[in-house]
């Protein structure tokens, strides 16, 4: 029996989060610039050529998990402006997130952390977004900090 149109969708989903898992193992232990594609292919157990299929470069693949992490980081952020509770209670809250999916993902924090340590190495386009990420992270600490100092929860 022939494959479906969902089928191959499924198939092409699959595959594609294949190679995005190998490729935070690989990018989280080598970098983005010791990395090759061939690396990302090897630990997906696809060709080299067949990752080209789905991404355009490692750059690419790159800043398709970079662009997932902040989706999520995002989620965290918001409950940090926006959440229940006090400000401390948010900060807490936001700081035990961060340190949770630092423990379920070390690879993408193992990304950050270089990407932050060698910016020139990565994209300008990914270097860019990660320092917007960034400034918008210490504005809503600042602003959360600074209502809890108001609250006298947190000190000056």
């Amino acid at each position: 029996m022939p494959r479906t149109a969902a089928d191959n969708q499924r198939i092409k989903d699959e595959r594609r989060e294949d190679i995005l898992a190998a490729a935070r193992t690989v990018f989280g232990r080598k970098g983005l610039a010791g990395a090759k594609i061939s690396d990302v292919a090897q630990a997906a157990g696809l060709s080299h050529g067949l990752v080209y299929h789905y991404f355009d470069s490692k750059e690419a693949i790159y800043a398709d998990l970079v662009e997932a992490l902040f989706a999520r980081a995002t989620m965290d952020l918001q409950r940090l402006e926006r959440g229940k509770g006090s400000p401390l209670a948010r900060i807490r809250a936001f700081v035990e997130q961060r340190l949770e999916r630092m423990r379920a993902e070390p690879d993408m924090f193992g990304i950050v952390m270089q990407a932050c340590l060698h910016p020139d190495a990565i994209p300008g386009s990914t270097r860019a977004a990660l320092e917007t990420f960034a400034n918008r992270c210490m504005s809503a600490m600042t602003k959360t900090i600074t209502a809890g100092q108001l609250r006298g929860e947190v000190v000056d």
